[in-house]
């Protein structure tokens, strides 16, 4: 196949010229307008209603009080005649245990018993404290009180101090009866340990000759 010179002259300038030629540009959309929310218009406040007025209560008719009825009178009951009282036969058995009554021995030791309980609380009445007794005896009692006494820790603790002054008698057996305060410390702790402290001297007390009342001290000091 031949070609002529002008042939290809002519398709080179074609060619050129389409590569010269910028190809031409598309048209720019424009952005579409967005739509527009229309807003809705919020709704007014409704009115509040009025309270309408309360009617007054009518008073209510009161009820008219009923009579109470009578109570119908009770019959009275008739009397019922009275039994005749029978005539009691005892037998000779029953009259028997009637005549034989019970013995009263009891009762008559019961009353000699009380009246000996009497005469010896008002001999111990009478008898005056510390009377007929030497000081010899009433120490030999002091030094028995001393060994079996004891401070009481608490009253220590607490630092109580006062004297007892305790009563008793002392019986010619040897026994002690009636041990009581005549005089208080004015602790009741002290008080209790002094009791006691007669109570188990009263073993080693000597043996008065006639039944005596005795009165002793009983001093509490704390030493320092």
């Amino acid at each position: 196949m031949t070609m002529s010179l002008a042939s290809i002259d002519t398709r080179s300038q074609h060619l050129q010229h389409a590569q010269s030629t910028p190809p031409t540009p598309k048209p720019i959309e424009k952005p579409k307008p967005k739509p527009k929310h229309h807003e809705k218009p919020k709704p007014k406040p409704k009115p509040e209603p009025k309270p309408l007025p309360k009617p007054e209560p009518k008073p209510e008719p009161k009820p008219e009080p009923k009579p109470e009825p009578k109570p119908e009178p009770k019959p009275k009951p008739e009397p019922k005649p009275e039994p005749t009282p029978k005539p009691k036969e005892e037998s000779q058995q029953e009259s028997a245990h009637k005549e034989v009554r019970p013995k009263q021995e009891p009762k008559e030791n019961k009353k000699q018993e009380e009246s000996n309980k009497t005469t010896e609380g008002a001999q111990a009445n009478q008898l005056a404290y510390n009377q007929g007794v030497s000081d010899e005896f009433l120490m030999k009692i002091q030094m028995a009180i001393s060994a079996k006494n004891k401070y009481p820790r608490m009253a220590m603790m607490r630092g109580i101090e006062g004297e007892v002054l305790v009563e008793f008698i002392l019986n010619t057996d040897g026994t002690t009866t009636d041990i009581k305060i005549s005089k208080s410390s004015g602790s009741d702790i002290l008080n209790h340990a002094a009791l006691n402290a007669v109570k188990e001297a009263s073993r080693s007390f000597p043996t008065p000759k006639q039944r005596v009342r005795l009165r002793i001290p009983i001093a509490y000091t704390i030493k320092e």
